[in-house]
């Protein structure tokens, strides 16, 4: 357990005690035992999702020749593939150099690299959630018959030039202010700066509880108005098809993703507002500190492994997860059962 790092920082104590602070380091510290094994699961769960996920991104750019980009917009699903597969090497990188003990004062390097796991979190849903706004305009139950006629909701729905301004916003938005309080935190810690390191450390802290908190109120509103959208049109459509099971795998899987979403958010929202301002408070309490290791690693990454299953299981049914191909799908066969005699 004792690594390189044979002095505890002085600038890393809490209250004179030597706490593991869990995204710098996790030997020469208290329970180090378990952070350790922790970043062993988070190294093999990483692997993993990288490798599945490169997979399956492999798949669909090269054997169903789907675009990464539309409209200005990387496509939801690839996007979400794309960022899982980027997240997934940061991961790995970051268990190697926190398990090897890689340059253990070099706090820029660990919070950098810590920092950018999280940031292809946030990318990686936010991109899916673009997608979800381009997609609720098209399903033909809120379509206009007439230019007369308005869409059958009373939700404000951006208009495709509004959610590509927003979403390359949020983009720049969040690797800049991530990546530089990250930077910064680091930096002043290594200049034995508690002050200011703590500091940058909660603005890192609030960018991601900024994110989080508009990816919950975007799924919360406008992925559950996608299911339920999609569900009427799965109700209009003919009575056959209505029974097929193709038709309710994509309605589940729809609601268990969008509820799996707004669950994940809404905990790391309030996490992460939490942490901003009382992080040493979480750092020395173990049990605290534990669950939102515990949370941070494994559980994200087995909720990322089970939405890269269901994932495989759309694309092996020759089903669309991408909410475009799921709205398309339903849309076509509206039209059709209104068509048929």
């Amino acid at each position: 357990m004792n690594k390189s790092q044979s002095t505890f920082d002085p600038v890393n104590l809490i209250n004179g005690g030597e706490y593991c602070i869990w995204y710098l380091f996790v030997y020469n510290c208290q329970h180090s035992s378990f952070f350790v094994a922790v970043y062993y699961s988070n190294f093999i769960g990483s692997i993993i999702t990288t490798l599945f996920s490169g997979i399956l991104l492999s798949h669909r750019l090269n054997k169903r020749k789907t675009p990464l980009f539309v409209e200005g917009l990387l496509s939801p699903l690839e996007g979400f593939l794309l960022f899982t597969f980027i997240g997934g090497i940061s991961r790995m990188l970051c268990s190697i150099i926190f398990l090897s003990d890689i340059e253990p004062r070099n706090y820029i390097l660990r919070q950098t690299i810590e920092d950018w796991a999280w940031i292809n979190v946030q990318l990686s849903v936010a991109t899916y959630l673009a997608g979800v706004f381009r997609t609720i305009p098209r399903i033909t139950i809120i379509q206009p018959t007439t230019e007369s006629d308005k869409p059958q909701t009373s939700l404000w729905i951006p208009s495709l030039g509004f959610i590509r301004c927003a979403y390359w916003s949020f983009f720049v938005f969040i690797i800049v202010m991530g990546q530089g309080s990250a930077i910064t935190s680091g930096y002043f810690r290594m200049q034995s700066n508690k002050n200011l390191s703590d500091i940058f450390l909660t603005i890192r802290l609030l960018c991601y509880t900024f994110g989080c908190t508009s990816m919950f109120f975007g799924y919360g509103i406008y992925g559950r108005t996608l299911v339920k959208l999609t569900k009427r049109s799965f109700e209009l459509i003919d009575e056959t098809e209505r029974n097929n099971e193709r038709f309710k795998w994509q309605l589940r899987k729809m609601q268990m993703f969008n509820q799996s979403a707004c669950s994940s958010f809404i905990f790391w929202s309030i996490a992460t507002f939490f942490a901003a301002f009382w992080h040493d408070l979480i750092w020395s309490t173990f049990v605290l500190s534990g669950i939102q290791i515990l949370m941070a690693c494994p559980v994200t990454l087995v909720s990322y492994i089970v939405g890269l299953i269901v994932i495989a299981m759309s694309d092996s049914r020759s089903q669309g997860f991408d909410p475009s191909e799921i709205s398309m799908t339903f849309s076509n066969q509206f039209m059709q059962s209104q068509s048929a005699p």
